[in-house]
């Protein structure tokens, strides 16, 4: 008689195999949310290194503007203080841009360079900074004189190129890199995609006729703050300032505090710093 083997079957139960797809799904899960923190993370260190290069190209440029102020010093500069130059209601400091001590509804209701009187008892070198409307929103702008001239190599005119002579003195070249007084000029203007930009004006000596355009560099984009507040030697704050009025006794701040928001990607970024004068004009009366 012949005896055979039972042959047992072999390979997964249902069971076994269900349990198998379970484990492997956990441990997808697992790996797909591993995946999508680091994602999601990318974006925020992509994020925050973009805003903090936008702060850092507004601190540089700022910071130099303002530490290279150009002003007159008595006895250059001298004034007799009068009684019917321009005041303000509120007791910040004013043009004609208040009505009332009120803000003027457009930002182009007077030109930029109407802020600057050119005549002969006005300074040319003037520190003026106030707030004005634009679109509906407030925002500061100051124009100053400054030693910070930012060349992009474009030869305009020789009055404005410095010229260095050869030890031959055979031949003549220009520089690529004019000095001098410039008109600085911090403003902001409505984009293209319904936001605001802050825009930098900078003249190289020229004191006439010169306002912000539509060339003029973009320092930060999609802004939704720009506030500039001015102390003075008594360490009052003040959001608006002219140094050609009784109000300022004809003074310059001692400092400026600088507050911009803007937007990077899908974030609001927050920047505030405060930037010292190096060189400031006291009140007049204290030269007498």
């Amino acid at each position: 008689m012949i005896e055979t083997e039972e042959v047992k079957p072999t390979g997964f139960t249902l069971f076994e195999i269900l349990v198998a797809v379970m484990i492997f799904g956990i441990i997808m899960l697992t790996i797909f949310s591993s995946f999508r923190s680091f994602i999601k993370s990318s974006y925020f260190i992509k994020d925050k290194i973009a805003a903090s290069e936008v702060i850092a190209s507004i601190t540089n440029v700022m910071v130099r503007d303002f530490i290279s102020l150009r002003i007159s010093l008595p006895p250059e500069y001298s004034k007799k203080l009068s009684a019917d130059s321009t005041s303000s209601n509120s007791g910040n400091f004013t043009d004609s841009t208040s009505v009332n001590g009120n803000l003027s509804s457009t930002s182009d209701s007077i030109p930029p360079s109407s802020l600057f009187d050119n005549s002969d008892d006005k300074d040319k070198f003037r520190f003026f900074g106030d707030e004005t409307a634009v679109e509906g929103e407030i925002f500061s702008r100051v124009r100053f004189a400054s030693l910070a001239h930012i060349a992009f190599g474009i030869r305009t005119t020789p009055n404005e190129l410095s010229i260095s002579e050869s030890k031959s003195k055979s031949s003549t070249t220009w520089s690529n890199k004019p000095s001098g007084v410039a008109r600085i000029f911090y403003y902001v203007r409505p984009n293209d995609e319904d936001g605001f930009d802050l825009c930098r004006s900078d003249t190289l000596n020229r004191f006439d006729d010169t306002e912000g355009t539509s060339c003029d560099p973009i320092i930060c984009k999609n802004i939704t703050k720009f506030k500039l507040t001015y102390m003075d030697i008594k360490g009052d704050e003040h959001t608006e300032w002219d140094s050609e009025s009784d109000e300022s006794e004809y003074s310059t701040p001692v400092s400026v505090r600088v507050e911009i928001e803007f937007k990077v990607i899908d974030s609001v970024h927050k920047f505030l710093t405060q930037i010292s004068m190096p060189l400031f004009r006291t009140p007049l009366k204290n030269y007498k």
